[in-house]
């Protein structure tokens, strides 16, 4: 029994171990796009429940998914996650936080948002992305040149 004990403990062990692996440059690539597919289709499913199946809004719904980011660092020693699953369980949580917003401004009163329009909004956000992208980059290589 004690043996059996064991291996269900190391089960985090060994994910991360096989995580580790497929960060060998043959893997990383496939094992990246895999989990950004993935837990990105898991957050446009939260966020759509959040929002329309549990009737919450999609501006409530932007504002209840922030408090849930506390949830996944906080219970790993509760839930045995790994950072691996963490990291995962962030990204499915931030995924909706975005998307609620972006849709509360760009679909119509009748569906609770604010009619700017879905083009507009995401023009705004591509060029705030882009600005930031952008501002990041500067930082990075400013500070890689070290001081003056």
């Amino acid at each position: 029994m004690a043996a059996r004990l064991g291996r269900i403990r190391s089960i985090g062990d060994a994910a991360d171990d096989f995580v580790g692996q497929l960060a060998e440059p043959a893997f990383e690539f496939a094992a990246y796009w895999a989990t950004v597919m993935t837990t990105f289709a898991l957050g446009t499913a939260a966020g759509d429940m959040t929002a329309t199946t549990l009737r919450l809004g999609y501006f409530s719904s932007g504002l209840l998914l922030p408090s849930s980011l506390r949830s996944p660092p906080s219970c790993t020693g509760v839930c045995g996650r790994t950072r691996f699953s963490r990291s995962g369980s962030l990204y499915i949580v931030t995924r909706p936080l975005g998307a609620s917003f972006a849709d509360w401004l760009g679909v119509s009163p009748s569906r609770g948002g604010l009619d700017c329009g879905t083009g507009v909004v995401s023009l705004a956000l591509a060029v705030l992305i882009a600005v930031f992208v952008v501002r990041m980059t500067l930082v990075s290589r400013s500070s890689l040149r070290g001081p003056a």
